[in-house]
């Protein structure tokens, strides 16, 4: 009787512990709660960054130039420092039509810079297309009435005597705001300019053969002329 008690009692308990088997106790995974800590605790960290970089998508990049301080469209690598040395360019030298061309092709786009929110950038609101565009730069004007003048030629047509006069005193203001604001510093020294066959130095600094620290004026040009060609395609069809 005994003997059999203890065999029925034997039996229950491996009925209860296949009981126990049939039933999936997942552990304790401590692991899993600090994994969610963490990605917690990252996407916490990366947000700020998120927030900012929208930001700066949304609204136009300031960066701290001299003189360009405030908010503007240029791209940040025009401002990448360029070391240039210039040397004499019969390119840009003499009257010849040849000359007057290579000064307008040095400045892309007329001198012009299309926009597509001029008001984005705290600017004034600018000529609409179409527009005339001027035909050189304003030290390129400088340089050609001058040698108009010296050749005995008669003034560009278009222009009364007045009319040009106040343009070329505006062409040369143009060069006394870029002297006095100017952000570029170069000590030349002694590098004359020796005119053959005459006697002493014609000047006494050219800039010439001197390294000089410039933006990066071809990516400059690139802007612009990009710019230009979006400018073309608000008036010309396409």
């Amino acid at each position: 009787m005994s003997a059999l008690t203890l065999l029925h009692t034997h039996s229950s308990s491996d009925d209860e512990s296949r009981d126990q088997e049939d039933i999936y106790m997942p552990p304790q995974r401590r692991g899993f709660r600090i994994c969610n800590i963490l990605v917690i605790g990252l996407f916490l960290l990366l947000f700020p960054g998120w927030f900012v970089a929208l930001d700066l998508y949304r609204h136009p990049r300031v960066v701290n130039i001299p003189g360009l301080s405030s908010s503007h469209p240029f791209p940040s690598q025009i401002f990448e420092r360029v070391k240039k040395v210039f040397e004499p360019d019969e390119r840009y030298t003499g009257p010849s039509n040849q000359t007057h061309q290579n000064w307008d092709h040095l400045v892309a786009a007329h001198d012009a810079l299309y926009l597509e929110n001029p008001e984005k950038y705290g600017l004034i609101e600018g000529a609409g297309p179409p527009f005339k565009h001027e035909n050189m730069a304003h030290p390129n004007l400088v340089r050609f009435h001058y040698w108009q003048v010296k050749g005995g030629r008669p003034i560009v047509g278009g222009y009364s005597e007045a009319s040009w006069d106040a343009h070329m005193d505006h062409c040369f203001d143009y060069l006394r705001q870029a002297i006095s604001c100017g952000n570029g510093f170069t000590i030349e020294g002694h590098t004359p300019l020796i005119v053959k066959g005459e006697h002493g130095e014609a000047s006494t600094v050219t800039g010439w053969g001197v390294e000089h620290n410039c933006i990066n004026f071809e990516a400059l040009r690139a802007f612009q002329i990009e710019q230009e060609r979006r400018y073309n395609m608000t008036w010309q069809g396409y």
